[in-house]
């Protein structure tokens, strides 16, 4: 048996993007707290995921990283990143934990100046990651991303740890918005055209759930998503069914409409792995990325992927195909399989 090493100090966890990888961190974060209870820990993050993060009881301190640090190097090396890092730095950190696996990870990572930087050996050290890892970890093939990054604990002798995730309290983050009762939240967006299901698909999924069981629906969006939202919102009503679409949120304010809703709709995006962490019931849909691998982590959660569609998973952006096999992960995936997952979903959490 491995000899258990001294327990550091101080560790820095590396995982800066994005909002739903960040989320598949936290049951990671939660095991090294317990076993380490008096440890330093922070967390480099970038600014638009570190929402979730601020006020978290498990962190002692947030080091946040401007967005798109990496492509703007040149331009504000002197002026911000340098100072960054060497602020960084002299923090003394005995331990870093790449979650990212990427060059601009493992590069944060090493500008941290820890000692030993724990990186995947296998191939979620991605492009030039596995230069700045000095501790590679390769996990058991199949796991699922939760599963995979709470294995990079066991050089800190920390291995099959109970999975828990915890979040900090988004009670002081509520927004204008009636969240009593019942309600589907159905989230349309996602940052990859390749994760965006129909919108007809959606709409039709909708009117079945508000007419025939009577769910108000509330469709949430964000960023850059607000003529998605209407769309669909429209479309619903063209179908004679009921829908509201949610104010403005930030982000925080997103997961707090989202930890009152009593379903959650959506794919492959940071709202749908928010809510499954957070223990509400969710259907995600599936399309270029791999559901076995990252799948919304939770007890109530079912998820629908297309897997005879022979190019899954592509893990490309758009879809590369112009003729009939454009999106066919997403546009083979139907308004009726939705539903009935929907309801099998809610008559076993029910049944619990």
């Amino acid at each position: 048996m491995q000899e258990k090493p001294s327990t550091p100090q101080k560790i820095l966890i590396v995982r800066m993007t994005a909002i739903g990888d960040v989320a598949h961190v936290l049951p990671a974060l939660n095991a090294l707290r317990l076993a380490m209870p008096d440890a330093r820990i922070d967390w480099l993050v970038d600014e638009i995921p570190a929402q979730i993060l601020m006020g978290h009881p498990q962190i002692n301190h947030l080091q946040v990283l401007r967005r798109r640090w990496r492509k703007e190097f040149r331009r504000h090396f002197f002026s911000e990143i340098r100072p960054f890092f060497r602020r960084l730095r002299a923090e003394r950190y005995d331990w870093a934990i790449d979650f990212q696996g990427l060059t601009k990870s493992g590069l944060a990572a090493y500008f941290s100046g820890a000692t030993r930087i724990i990186g995947f050996g296998d191939r979620d050290g991605r492009e030039l990651n596995k230069l700045f890892t000095n501790v590679k970890v390769r996990p058991r093939p199949g796991l699922h991303i939760v599963e995979k990054n709470i294995s990079l604990l066991a050089p800190l002798g920390i291995e099959n740890p109970p999975i828990q995730f915890v979040f900090p309290d988004f009670e002081a983050d509520k927004v204008s918005f009636d969240d009593s009762g019942f309600y589907a939240a159905v989230n349309p967006g996602a940052g990859w055209q390749t994760k965006r299901l129909p919108v007809s698909t959606l709409a039709a999924l909708c009117a079945r759930l508000n007419t025939q069981k009577g769910m108000r629906i509330v469709i949430t969006w964000g960023p850059g998503e607000e003529e998605l939202s209407k769309d669909l919102l429209q479309k619903i009503a063209k179908a004679g069914a009921n829908a509201e679409m949610s104010p403005p949120t930030t982000l925080r304010q997103l997961a707090r409409l989202i930890s009152r809703a009593g379903l959650f709709i959506g794919g492959d995006t940071g709202p749908s792995h928010i809510a499954a962490a957070l223990g509400i019931p969710t259907i995600s849909f599936f399309g270029a990325s791999d559901a076995k691998r990252n799948r919304p982590y939770g007890e109530h959660c079912n998820t629908i992927q297309n897997t005879e569609i022979p190019c899954i998973p592509c893990w490309k952006t758009r879809c590369r195909f112009k003729d009939a096999r454009h999106l066919a992960c997403l546009n083979s995936i139907t308004a009726g399989d939705l539903y009935d997952s929907a309801l099998r979903l809610l008559e076993s959490k029910c049944a619990k």
